[in-house]
């Protein structure tokens, strides 16, 4: 959690950086005020229980006086990638330099070379906050859920790809460098490749290569998230939850789409771990968008992911 307990900022503003279950509170009474609202979202109010129970991250608040008039929580990810989420400021507090000033402590915090995170394409307010924060648009995530009935095992599938090799691909260069690992992107380079391959999460067959994460779905509340298990081990016992089934997270890469090598890694994930649901994480306009479809799978756009790698004097 951020060590330091609270400091004056411009605007007689008070970031404070060790929050506690009371502060908590408070934010989640604070999104419920603005529920109504189009942009929030009251799925945040788990994620900050989570995200302050977590000890590689943090919720930070802004206060004027004794009031909360902003939040976000801030996560140290996996591969030194950093992201950051459940961005609010009161309304009656915005255009004040609020949200700039969270962003900002929370970069320095983060430290991390690499920090994402997601907005609505139509929160044009939000992307332009976090544009002066040094974020940047990277690509509009798009989610194809289903599963893949053939059980067929194929020989030829091998584990692992050279970065040299990826770089060519347009997965690659639509997503600048990035991929889905339990829901929540990191930066791809030749150590988090090597990573991958020492715990066969890349797979390779003929023209395409899919990096893919085994999560969980879990209920927390009245909601679902997708967690992976560098996030299930922090809150298992800290935050009630429902583990309800296996996920299997798949990136897809290749420089020009052939539909049967893709069947063929398919096949290939259902003999190693049965019928398990499958998400294809990738870009709004990938290709393979179309094969998905014919296969059933149920298909959802979902926002922008940005990153900056902005650490500090950001303003």
């Amino acid at each position: 959690m951020f060590t330091n307990n609270s400091f004056k900022s411009n605007n007689c503003l008070s970031v404070v950086s060790k929050v506690s279950i009371e502060d908590i509170n408070r934010v989640k009474r604070m999104f419920i005020e603005h529920k109504n609202e189009k942009f929030v979202y009251l799925q945040n109010i788990y994620l900050y229980d989570i995200f302050y129970h977590a000890r590689f991250s943090s919720p930070l608040i802004i206060k004027i006086g004794n009031n909360i008039v902003g939040s976000l929580y801030a996560a140290k990810y996996l591969f030194n990638s950093g992201y950051v989420g459940g961005v609010l400021v009161h309304r009656r507090h915005r255009r004040k330099g609020v949200g700039i000033q969270l962003l900002k402590h929370a970069l320095e915090w983060l430290k991390t070379p690499h920090t994402f995170l997601f907005v609505e394409p139509e929160n044009i307010a939000a992307q332009k906050l976090f544009k002066k924060c040094g974020f940047k648009i990277l690509y509009r995530r798009a989610i194809r859920q289903g599963t893949y009935e053939s059980s067929k095992v194929h020989e030829g599938v091998r584990v692992g790809v050279d970065l040299s090799e990826l770089s060519k691909t347009i997965g690659f260069n639509k997503r600048q460098g990035a991929v889905h690992l339990g829901y929540y992107p990191i930066k791809i380079t030749e150590e988090v490749l090597k990573t991958l391959e020492d715990q066969n999460k890349i797979l390779s067959y003929k023209s395409i290569t899919i990096i893919y994460e085994l999560s969980k779905m879990v209920k927390i509340g009245e909601y679902e998230f997708t967690f992976n298990d560098y996030i299930l081990k922090e809150i298992r016992d800290r935050v009630p939850l429902t583990i309800m089934e296996n996920v299997i997270e798949i990136n897809p890469f290749y420089e020009k789409l052939d539909k049967r090598d893709f069947c063929r890694l398919l096949e290939y994930l259902r003999h190693l771990h049965g019928d398990t649901q499958i998400y294809v994480l990738t870009y709004g306009n990938d290709p393979i968008i179309e094969v998905l479809e014919k296969l059933g799978f149920r298909c959802r756009l979902g926002a922008y992911v940005m990153c900056t790698n902005v650490v500090n004097d950001v303003l």
